[in-house]
């Protein structure tokens, strides 16, 4: 060991590493070389060692939401500028149980990437960047699309049992919202910047505010009722997609008890405090 690498190591060009006068191909000896020889080795022979690079790759998800943006804000645009009639768009790209029986099968699709005004948009994006994103992390690109899509035409063909044939559906929402069901049966305590909460409790949060807006029958343009059969078509894909579902579950059970308790604590705190003044 006394000795310099020099002295161990003799490389020739063709590759073979003499070792105490004993020629050993490289290939088969590389493994058991330590990696500051091997560098020693590389540069003697005029080989610049090359650092390793990981490649990341664009999420899926983003395409989703890339998607929602373009297809509304085209909807939008040739609406106001009235290039094609509004009859036309909701014809060929809007979802209805009318459109559907009379031959275009597309509009389940389509309709998933259009929606009503920037606020309606919006709202998704967030969801979707936050849901979206922590399911293709945990399960890969190709089940969250499966996921989505399934939950979105599903949902708006599922929906014809509760809406008139002649009603209008659009939007990513019901979707989302298989996507978000997924999501809390895999990654429930995945905190989330931008809600500022678990992501599994944002989802059963929501789960109820739908589920009460159906109870009390909420009117306006919100197809309540499909964001909860989306909700319900998620529960499978996240009991498949997780062997801790039922654990899961119960900690996004727990964290609502305790969401609950702390909001309850708090209001009754500041009831007293502005009480007392």
């Amino acid at each position: 060991m006394q000795k310099s690498i020099e002295t161990w190591f003799t490389i020739t060009r063709i590759g073979v590493v003499s070792l105490h006068g004993v020629n050993v191909e490289c290939q088969r000896t590389v493994k058991h070389i330590p990696m500051q020889i091997l560098i020693n080795i590389k540069l003697r022979n005029g080989v610049k060692p090359q650092r390793s690079t990981t490649v990341t790759t664009m999420k899926k998800n983003y395409l989703l939401i890339l998607l929602c943006i373009l297809v509304s804000i085209f909807v939008w645009t040739v609406e106001y500028q009235s290039i094609v009639k509004r009859e036309t768009v909701e014809r060929y790209l809007m979802f209805s149980g009318n459109n559907f029986l009379q031959g275009r099968i597309w509009t389940p699709v389509t309709a998933l990437f259009v929606h009503g005004d920037p606020a309606h948009l919006i709202g998704n994006i967030f969801f979707l960047y936050v849901f979206g994103n922590t399911l293709e992390g945990v399960v890969g690109a190709k089940k969250t699309m499966a996921v989505f899509f399934f939950g979105g035409i599903s949902s708006f063909l599922l929906s014809l049992l509760l809406y008139p044939p002649g009603i209008l559906m659009i939007g990513a929402s019901a979707a989302i919202f298989t996507v978000t069901a997924a999501v809390m049966l895999t990654k429930p305590l995945k905190f989330s910047m931008l809600f500022m909460l678990p992501v599994g409790l944002v989802a059963i949060i929501y789960f109820i505010y739908n589920l009460v807006a159906v109870y009390y029958e909420v009117g306006g343009n919100v197809a309540y009722a499909s964001h909860l059969i989306g909700f319900i078509l998620g529960i499978p894909f996240g009991m498949a997609l997780s062997p801790k579902w039922a654990r899961n579950l119960l900690i996004t059970i727990a964290l609502l008890i305790l969401y609950v308790a702390v909001t309850l604590a708090l209001s009754m705190f500041f009831s007293f405090s502005l009480g007392s003044f």
